[in-house]
């Protein structure tokens, strides 16, 4: 569900994100909506940001956007720790 009132999205073919239950994998976001179980609220102490570029996106720029995405948690939001891992392009999938 992605939003109050109910809203499914249907997710095959498309690009998502996904966290690990109990019970396996469930999809939790998408380039264009998260799941409310994963929305960030006023409780909220950890969360992960996912920034999605075209494979073929220079490895250094997105590497820049990561950096900057970073220090605005920090600067911004109060992080208190704020990093960022950007896999390289030929990372198999599953293990970015």
């Amino acid at each position: 569900m992605f939003n109050p009132s109910g809203q499914l999205i249907e997710l095959e073919d498309l690009l998502v994100v996904c966290r690990r239950t109990e019970i396996g994998w469930e999809p939790c976001g998408n380039p264009v909506k998260d799941a409310m179980v994963t929305k960030v609220t006023p409780t909220t102490n950890d969360v992960i940001a996912v920034l999605y570029a075209p494979s073929d996106e220079p490895l250094e720029l997105v590497q820049t956007w990561a950096d900057r995405y970073a220090r605005a948690l920090a600067e911004h939001c109060g992080a208190r720790t704020a990093g960022h891992a950007v896999p390289a392009h030929d990372a198999p999938a599953g293990l970015a």
